[in-house]
């Protein structure tokens, strides 16, 4: 197929403009999304000023983020397709911007999140941008595809949005007027960010063979060679194999997600903080800790082998005028861990002194283990991963065939921890960030795991800060 008439198609189409083919990693998330594996990402912040002014439409700022995902002919590949990046030329506010009523109770915001999770975007329409906000009293939620950006990026629109909304508050101010709703709006031509994998090429970071080809080969062999239930989530359903481009999961029979909720307040997430740097770990390994501490002690108690992952970002290895931009710049570094010290961490209801200092050292061991990964090779492996994936090929088909048994053992048997967000953004303005919740929907959500999990990891954080309280 010549590539240029591919190009002189593309031009035909009204309504969006064609900008790059998208990256491997925005491809494998349209896939996820589309075989049912993954719905959305969801990043709250609650929006507070002195005199406790509402969000209006006529304040609230129309996000500009336009991207849609294009499946067009493969140019290398017959009968094959390949993903694109797209802009939206324009956007109908009530198609991505919604206000509904106040919800102030816990388990009535729960509930919002679900539905908001429970609802999946339609990759085949191509008149709405992939993302939608809402707006709920004095929080917004950012919901977006995650082909489209990371967590991170859900941070960095709620920073934008901060900045926009201060902006038109003091414009409003000086003016006297406000600000006319329009029912939408154009998009102005802008020069979509590189994929991350271009960008870390254009670093000289390269992708090692080896450590590609050993992270395969275990894939295959906790698939195909692990017995059952050495692993976590064995009690978990899944169907005998994963959906296929050819055969996805319909709509009506995608997984529906229960949400469940842990927060911590000021003073714990400082006390938490606190007490990390002085046993020199992270709050994110020792959240990591607590999780394989609760799953072998607790729910799968002849498990050996403990299967997770740190999400990474990936813009702290890029210059640094790419720490602000949305997209898809994470990857992850595998963490597998023999279970025995978790099960004798958490082998009582109430920790002995003995149990908390070995959940500490478990929770240093493991931040020990990613600095490596990310510090002391040439190459940080968390980047290597990620410059492994372009060598499964472009075409859609290709990167489902070749991520497969990866994507099978990490829905089934693996979790993954993520503090791509933070807690809260100063402004000079009016309108503060009060604080931000991040949560994704996934297989595992729809179970009862997740709750005894929750359960778990609350409680022995809270035996961990009494203990230093009482040092």
């Amino acid at each position: 197929m010549d590539p240029s008439s591919v190009l002189e198609s593309r031009q035909d189409v009204q309504g969006y403009e064609i900008l790059r083919p998208a990256g491997v990693i925005e491809t494998i998330y349209k896939i996820h999304h589309d075989l049912g594996v993954l719905s959305n990402t969801i990043v709250c912040a609650t929006y507070e000023r002195p005199d406790h002014m509402p969000l209006t439409p006529a304040t609230m700022y129309k996000a500009l983020l336009a991207t849609i995902l294009i499946d067009q002919p493969s140019t290398k590949k017959m009968a094959r397709t390949r993903t694109w990046q797209a802009r939206l030329e324009r956007i109908c506010f009530k198609d991505c911007v919604r206000f509904i009523d106040d919800v102030a109770e816990k388990e009535q915001f729960i509930r919002l999140l679900q539905v908001e999770h429970n609802t999946w975007f339609n990759t085949d329409d191509k008149t709405k941008p992939l993302w939608r906000v809402v707006v709920n009293g004095s929080n917004i939620l950012f919901v977006f595809h995650h082909s489209v950006c990371d967590g991170r990026s859900g941070m960095i629109f709620h920073r934008s949005l901060l900045a926009a909304l201060n902006k038109v508050t003091r414009e409003q101010e000086e003016s006297g007027q406000e600000e006319i709703l329009l029912t939408g709006f154009n998009v102005p031509k802008y020069e979509l960010m590189p994929e991350s994998m271009a960008l870390l090429q254009l670093l000289g970071m390269r992708f090692n063979m080896c450590i590609g080809l050993l992270s395969y080969l275990f894939s295959l062999f906790v698939k195909f060679f692990l017995r059952r239930n050495y692993t976590f989530f064995t009690d978990v359903i899944f169907k005998e194999s994963l959906p296929s481009r050819d055969t996805p999961v319909r709509l009506a029979e995608r997984p529906v997600t229960r949400l469940k909720r842990m927060c911590l307040s000021s003073s714990q997430l400082a006390a938490s903080l606190k007490a990390c740097k002085k046993h020199k770990t992270s709050f994110t390994t020792l959240i990591g800790t607590l999780i394989h501490v609760t799953l072998a002690s607790e729910l799968y108690p002849t498990a050996k082998l403990g299967l997770s992952y740190f999400a990474v970002d990936l813009r702290r290895f890029l210059p640094t005028e790419y720490s602000n931009i949305m997209g898809n710049y994470v990857s992850s570094h595998q963490s597998n861990q023999w279970l025995y010290s978790y099960r004798q961490a958490g082998a009582t209801s109430t920790a002995n002194d003995r149990q908390i200092a070995l959940m500490w050292q478990l929770s240093q061991r493991a931040k020990a283990d990613l600095d490596s990964a990310m510090f002391t090779h040439h190459t940080p492996l968390p980047v290597a991963n990620a410059l492994g994936l372009p060598a499964i090929g472009e075409d859609d088909e290709s990167i489902t065939m070749g991520i497969y048994n990866v994507l099978d053992v990490a829905v089934t048997k693996a979790f993954c921890v993520s503090s791509l967000v933070e807690s809260e953004s100063e402004s000079p303005g009016p309108w503060q960030l009060k604080c931000t919740e991040f949560s994704v929907s996934a297989q595992k959500s729809q179970t009862g795991v997740v709750e005894r999990i929750l359960q778990g990891v609350e409680r022995r954080l809270n035996m961990l800060l009494e203990a230093e309280r009482s040092t």
